[in-house]
């Protein structure tokens, strides 16, 4: 059996490639950058390198394989951007693209969205106001309206993924952050972390039972920030932050910090960050149950993503 996973370099894409091999599947990792990621170094995949808004492109990386997983559909980051509509736009005419392709290729679709659709809203002013949050429904709905249409699509919607491999930049992953000492805060907050892996496993086990056109809520520990903080900075040997503060309380610095980046001509995002973790609360993981898969411990979690921040270029000064 083959699969194209898009977005393989990814944190969730790169968990998805190694459980299909796992597995015994016959994998194509597509991306976008022409250098091989270290994340998928010695892995047996084929690799493809492209840019999915080149026409065609995305038809010819889906034809002759079995399963398409898309973890790289695109999103909003910043607040403050010119030419949303564009963004959204080409958003989903690409998702459009890979439901066809996908349809003609006889094949099957694992689609990764996101927590913020299944859950309830905590901040609902604020979701209206970034566009990460709107584009993220609109996409899932695509995909699930053409698989009640007949599409064999299973949408993954996991809450905030934790574990190795993760290569995104420093200023959208907490972690190297917190490592550094770049952090200057930790939150008075209860999240839910899953283990990226996990939630690969899930979109498997998913696909095995035909949970087709119904999105899955992938949950797993319910947990403290300020508890996970402490876990991850005793693990690294590094000092938790000193400050201490309330997620709601940090959403207007974080958009007056993004908007002074904006002025000024820089790429900031920190007001997204703060505003997802706001909005993530407790979670039931019934899914995980459902779908027989044991989740992994969250200090084996903790640890392996300490490890590789430490051991890769992600992080390479830390």
């Amino acid at each position: 059996m083959k699969a194209l996973v898009l977005g393989a370099s990814g944190h969730l894409g790169n968990a998805v490639v190694r459980e299909l091999l796992s597995q015994g599947w016959n994998v194509t990792a597509a991306w976008h950058r022409g250098t091989s990621p270290a994340n998928l170094a010695g892995l047996d995949i084929r690799p493809v390198v492209g840019d999915d808004r080149v026409v065609g492109q995305l038809a010819a990386w889906i034809a002759g394989h079995d399963l398409v997983v898309d973890a790289a559909a695109p999103y909003a980051l910043q607040t403050l951007t010119r030419g949303r509509e564009p963004r959204a736009a080409h958003a989903a005419e690409r998702t459009s693209q890979v439901l066809a392709a996908v349809q003609a290729a006889d094949a099957r679709l694992i689609f990764f969205s996101s927590f913020v659709t299944q859950t309830r809203p905590r901040q609902a002013v604020l979701r209206r106001f970034h566009p990460y949050f709107s584009l993220k429904r609109q996409l899932e709905e695509q995909v699930v309206s053409a698989a009640r249409q007949g599409l064999r699509a299973v949408v993954v919607n996991p809450t905030l993924c934790l574990g190795p491999w993760d290569r995104k930049p420093e200023e959208l992953a907490f972690v190297p952050q917190l490592l550094r000492g770049d952090l200057p805060l930790r939150f008075r907050h209860l999240v839910n972390v899953i283990d990226v892996r996990d939630a690969a496993r899930v979109a498997l086990a998913a696909l095995d039972q035909e949970r087709y056109g119904e999105p899955l809520l992938v949950a797993g520990h319910n947990v403290q920030v300020e508890e996970l903080f402490a876990w991850i900075c005793e693990a690294a040997g590094v000092a938790l932050p000193r400050f201490s503060m309330r997620p709601r309380e940090a959403l207007l610095p974080a958009l007056g910090l993004e908007s002074l980046a904006v002025l000024w001509g820089r790429s900031y995002t920190p007001f997204l960050g703060v505003l997802l973790l706001a909005e993530l609360g407790r979670c039931d993981g019934t899914a995980l149950r459902e779908l027989g898969v044991q989740p992994t411990s969250l200090s084996l979690t903790v640890r392996d993503t300490v490890a590789w921040y430490r051991s890769s270029n992600v992080a390479k000064n830390l």
